[in-house]
C-alpha cells in the first residue's frame, strides 16, 4: 500500500475528512486500478465505533468499504442499518435496496426496509418487504404488523 493510501486511510479512521472525500478516493483507485485490500477489521471498528455513538466516523468507514466492495450486500446492508440508526431514512433505503439487488435474501435489509418504508408512509413497499420477512418466519414490530393490516408469525 502506498503511503498516499495509508495517509488517506488514517485520515478516514481520526474523522478528519468527510464521507464524500472517502468516496473521492476511492473512486480515483479504483480509476487508478490501485484499490488497496481492505481489512476486515475496519468493518469491527466501524461497529465499535457506532456503539461508541461516533456515528459520523462510523459511517464514513462504511460508505468508503461500501463504495470499495461495490457488489458485497453486506457492505450496504452495514451501511444501510448504520444510517437507519441516526435516522437518515432516505440514505439508508438506497443502501438497503442495493443490499437486496445484489442478494434478495438478506432478511434484516428486508426487514429494516418494512420498517423505514412503513415509517415514510409508502405502504405497498413495506407490505412487499414485510410479506418477504414474514414468509421466512422472522419478525417484525408489532406496531408495522398492525400498520400493514398483517398477521404476526406464530411464535417460534
Amino acid at each position: 500500500m502506498s503511503t498516499l493510501h495509508r495517509h488517506c486511510l488514517l485520515a478516514l479512521s481520526t474523522g478528519l475528512f468527510t464521507t464524500m472525500f472517502g468516496l473521492g478516493v476511492a473512486q480515483s483507485w479504483r480509476q487508478q486500478g490501485t484499490i488497496p485490500d481492505l481489512d476486515p477489521d475496519r468493518l469491527v471498528e466501524a461497529r465499535n465505533l457506532l456503539l461508541a455513538g461516533d456515528t459520523t466516523r462510523a459511517i464514513a468507514q462504511l460508505a468508503m468499504y461500501a463504495d470499495i466492495e461495490s457488489r458485497r450486500p453486506d457492505s450496504w446492508l452495514r451501511l444501510g442499518q448504520a444510517l437507519a440508526s441516526v435516522g437518515e431514512s432516505a440514505r439508508a433505503i438506497e443502501a438497503l435496496e442495493r443490499s437486496v439487488q445484489l442478494l434478495p435474501a438478506p432478511v434484516e435489509a428486508h426487514q429494516q426496509l418494512a420498517v423505514l418504508y412503513y415509517q415514510a408512509g409508502q405502504v405497498d413497499r413495506a407490505r412487499a418487504h414485510a410479506q418477504i420477512v414474514l414468509r421466512v418466519g422472522a419478525r417484525l414490530p408489532e406496531d408495522v404488523l398492525q400498520g400493514l393490516a398483517l398477521p404476526a408469525p406464530p411464535p417460534s
